[in-house]
């Protein structure tokens, strides 16, 4: 441990005896910080200052040090300021500090420090390589929240950022129609030529589809660009390939837009058009990450349209500080002030007033809110004052979102139907909560994976459906099952426990068939290979029997056995496949299914009934008798209920002379059983084994008077009458 804090001390030591190569010290404020940001290009790094009063832009306008070109002060608003460095040396490296209200930069030789010691850069090419999201976006952590994260009201759209190389002629930064015509024929000219003009046909492939694709039609700019695959004219390979992924941008084909913006990269393509290009597919796809996507873009431009979709992709992943400092200084300096870029500063004051709203200042975001979409401005009014008035009066504006969703358009509608489920999952029943998610999802299915509104509807589903089988609410069960159930469900709902719930409600009310088709067609329960809940597939086989489809029930048993079977279900499963060999009459292989679940305690009982059962069918009494015996008797403390048992047993008892024994059993199943024909049955054995005398004509008055036990008993009674007359008539004779 010694050697190991001296080693610490003196790499310290020699970092700290290292002499920086230049050193800039300037005046900021006292409780100023800063922060060194990851490098944006080999030579060009940033520095971010915070709380810093002073005006930096002419004290840094015209420094110039060893190893510094320059240095770019970019005012960020609210005492924030962006320091843009452009080094000599690639490998250097800087630090910085405040001390004593002085902002101290200073560069070291790349070798001064261990490589363990270096901030990973952010570059364009990590944005081919970051092809997956690098967290979760959590709600925020407010009372009430609008949509949130992808499903943000009036995202930037491909065509609200000027693609500036998109040129006719090279002349022209716009297209009209005349352009389209213009190109058309000189494509047509040119095809006439022949063979020998095959250059110009490239040329002239590009010129209309670039027509087109200033025009907004990307289809058809994609026909004539494809054509430059084989015939490129005198067309850059860079220019074909941007061309290229604009075109699929405005067509939303993300993936190739995303290969062809990395091939013109490669073929030397401007390093911020790219990164826009790359902006927009981030936006939509999250891939690659949108929070590192907006940094780097930052970065490279100045362009107030890159600059908005650069905030929005902070914001959208929940960077929203970091996206207030680039956003505000654009409202601040009016940038989208023109008439032509209205919608843009609609769409600026709408993401500036979210997140004050989001941070928490609900004033500010209201003077924000006042500048934007009207529809959409009536909503978040509603939603302000809902937060200022409190909770307690949350529910007295529900009816007036109701109205929203139900008869506004645009963003609007999805927006109050967001709120009021909010408030119904705070103050609301769970019905309610449940009924209003399901009919966000099926009026809006275009955002539920943009938003958490399938995680609200399964939480309030299952919650509501394990709470009501705890109190054995089947009825209410079964209408929330009715009410919130809708297929993007099944991904969600993944407890076994809630699953058998609703199947096994609508099975106790007596409609099996539901119970069949909540298993297999809403949970996907047996159908889905990708799917695997033994319980739940297990409950899909018990029902199948109870309906009598034994070819389904072995199916359904042999795919569970093709997953590997919980130890604590291989019983249950051999068990279940027995009774349904049973039913079908294939006594051999219910035999041997009971043999082994006769091996296990749960279903010990259970199968020495069957194999008892199976052995008296099959002739055999005395094998019959061993096994039913030991559940049955002695009668005031038996083992089963089932009738069968019973009336087998006192069948066997009497056939092996045992005939006191035979009425006893024969007597108690007239208790077990709730069928008069088993009753009758049971009255017969017992008259028959006990005596005719033993039980009363009368007593079957209730029932079928001509049933076959009724008649027998008769002919038992007077068969008993007849020789008890004929034995006194040989006595009086004597």
């Amino acid at each position: 441990m010694t050697n190991l804090l001296y080693v610490l001390w003196l790499s310290m030591a020699r970092a700290q005896d290292v002499q920086p190569v230049m050193e800039v010290r300037i005046p900021v404020s006292e409780n100023a910080s800063v922060q060194m940001l990851p490098k944006i290009r080999n030579k060009m790094a940033e520095i971010r200052v915070v709380n810093c009063d002073v005006d930096l832009t002419d004290q840094l306008k015209n420094i110039r040090r060893p190893g510094i070109r320059s240095i770019t002060p970019i005012n960020m608003g609210e005492a924030s300021w962006l320091l843009r460095l452009d080094l000599v040396n690639p490998e250097a490296q800087l630090r910085v500090s405040v001390v004593d209200g002085i902002l101290q930069i200073k560069l070291y030789p790349s070798e001064a420090f261990q490589q363990s010691d270096l901030q990973e850069a952010v570059s364009t090419e990590d944005l081919f390589n970051d092809l997956f999201a690098s967290g979760i976006v959590l709600p925020p952590d407010i009372d009430l929240r609008p949509l949130f994260g992808v499903a943000m009201a009036y995202p930037l759209q491909v065509r609200d950022l000027p693609f500036s190389t998109m040129t006719l002629t090279g002349d022209a930064l716009e297209s009209e129609w005349a352009d389209v015509n213009q190109a058309r024929q000189r494509y047509l000219e040119v095809q006439n030529q022949g063979l020998d003009s095959a250059i110009e046909i490239g040329d002239a492939a590009y010129a209309l589809g670039i027509a087109y694709l200033n025009e907004g039609l990307a289809m058809e700019a994609g026909f004539y660009l494809n054509k430059l695959q084989q015939n490129p004219g005198r067309v850059p390979p860079m220019n074909i390939f941007l061309a290229k992924a604009r075109a699929d941008l405005l067509q939303k084909d993300w993936d190739d837009a995303r290969e062809n913006f990395q091939t013109a990269y490669r073929y030397g393509a401007d390093e911020t058009l790219v990164v826009e290009g790359m902006a927009h597919i981030s936006q939509a796809t999250g891939m690659p990450t949108r929070s590192t996507t907006g940094r780097l873009l930052a970065s490279l431009t100045a362009k107030p349209e890159a600059l908005l979709l650069a905030g929005e992709l902070l914001q959208m992943d929940g960077r929203y500080q970091e996206a207030w400092e680039i956003l505000e200084p654009l409202y601040n300096n009016q940038m989208f002030e023109d008439p032509r870029s209205a919608d843009l500063a609609q769409k600026l004051r709408l993401r500036l007033g979210d997140i004050a709203f989001l941070l928490g200042d609900n004033q500010q975001a209201q003077l924000y809110w006042r500048g934007t979409y009207p529809d959409i401005k009536q909503v978040r009014m509603i939603q302000s004052r809902m937060m200022h008035e409190g909770s307690s009066a949350w529910v007295e504006n529900v009816p007036h979102l109701r109205v929203i969703a139900e008869n506004g358009d645009s963003q609007n509608a999805p927006e109050a139907l967001y709120l009021m489920g909010q408030v119904y999952s705070k103050y609301g029943t769970q019905l309610d909560a449940v009924e209003l998610w399901a009919e966000f999802v099926r009026t809006y299915p275009e955002l539920i994976q943009r938003t958490d509104v399938l995680d609200m509807l399964g939480i309030a589903y299952q919650e509501r459906v394990l709470a009501l089988k705890r109190n054995n609410h089947q009825m209410r069960i079964a209408q929330t099952h009715e009410k919130g159930w809708v297929p993007e469900l099944k991904d969600v709902v993944n407890s076994p426990e809630v699953i058998i719930a609703v199947a096994d409600a609508y099975d106790q009310l007596g409609l099996p068939e539901r119970a069949l088709h909540a298993l297999i067609s809403d949970f996907g329960v047996g159908s889905n290979s990708s799917f695997y809940m033994p319980d739940a597939e297990l409950y899909l086989a018990e029902l199948y029997f109870k309906s009598n489809r034994y070819y389904e029930t072995h199916r359904t048993l042999d795919l569970m056995r093709e997953s590997e079977v919980p130890r604590d279900l291989t019983a249950k499963i051999n068990f279940l496949e027995a009774q349904t060999f049973m039913a079908e009459e294939n006594l051999e292989a219910a035999r041997s299914l009971f043999e082994k679940t006769a091996q296990t305690e749960e279903f010990r009982t259970q199968s020495y009934v069957a194999l008892g059962i199976l052995a008296r069918q099959s002739g055999d009494c005395e094998t019959a008798v061993a096994h039913l015996r030991p559940t049955v008797l002695p009668v005031e403390g038996n083992a089963t209920d089932d009738p069968l048992a019973f009336l087998y047993l006192s069948q066997c008892l009497g056939e092996t002379g045992e005939f006191s024994l035979a009425a006893e059993v024969a007597e108690a199943l007239q208790l077990v059983s709730s069928n008069p024909d088993e009753i009758q049955h049971a009255q017969y054995l017992q008259a028959k084994f006990a005596g005719a005398d033993t039980v009363s004509i009368q007593a079957l008055d209730d029932v079928d008077s001509e049933s076959v036990w009724v008649n027998l008993l008769e002919e038992e009674q007077k068969s008993e009458d007849f020789w008890a007359e004929f034995e006194q008539w040989k006595s009086d004779k004597q």
